[in-house]
């Protein structure tokens, strides 16, 4: 029998399907909370992407033979980060001036009558309005179009306008990527290069770098 590992798929996971606990990121382990597994590192341990931190093999000490189990908990380590956000200089931006919609029929998933669609510039948004009766869903339904049109106009920033933008993006991108860390430090700089500014930001913050893969038996 083989043991391997393979990155969790988007199915359900079962609770007593065997996993390990990897890094997600390099860094300088400074906690460890281990609820289930074997812990494979401590503090001050530096340690890499894709390294396990906690195993869902458990060897028995008495004879060769092992246990799988699904190792929890979480491992906060110090990272350090690099990363950069651009901003063109020059841009076209669009700006909606009016919308138009219009409406057909749906009979058991049929359409009744073509999609026609104007002329100009606009974006499609496209949503489906199912019938019902006391409660109870019809075979009919009605598709709602909407037409946003909008004009399209060439726009210059200057250059702390371009770096708002770029600070914005880089807000944004930190809200959704550090959710729950502690960020302890941040440098930024910025460069103009080929007509567009580069925001770059060095940061080291504390995260949970863990992350499950599955153990698969072969």
């Amino acid at each position: 029998m083989q043991l391997a590992e393979r990155t969790p798929t988007r199915f359900a996971e079962s609770e007593n399907e065997p996993y390990n606990l990897v890094a997600d990121a390099d860094g300088v382990v400074v906690g460890v909370e281990i609820l289930n597994g074997q812990s494979m590192v401590k503090v001050g341990d530096t340690v890499h992407k894709g390294q396990i931190l906690a195993s869902g093999v458990i060897e028995n000490t008495v004879n060769t033979a092992f246990r799988l189990r699904r190792a929890e908990g979480r491992v906060f380590a110090r990272c350090e980060r690099e990363v950069e956000f651009s901003c063109e200089l020059e841009r076209t931006e669009k700006r909606y001036v009016f919308e138009k919609e219009k409406s057909r029929l749906f009979i058991l998933s049929h359409p009744i009558g073509k999609r026609s669609f104007p002329d100009g510039n606009y974006d499609v948004f496209v949503r489906v309005e199912k019938l019902e009766v006391f409660s109870r869903e019809l075979p009919v339904g009605i598709e709602k179009t909407l037409f946003a049109f909008y004009e399209e106009k060439k726009v210059v920033l200057t250059e702390e306008e371009a770096l708002k933008k770029a600070r914005d993006e880089y807000l944004a991108w930190r809200a959704v990527e550090l959710e729950g860390a502690v960020v302890e430090s941040e440098e930024f700089s910025h460069t103009l290069e080929d007509g567009k500014l580069v925001l770059h930001c060095s940061l080291r913050a504390i995260e949970n770098i863990t992350k499950r893969t599955k153990i698969e038996v072969r």
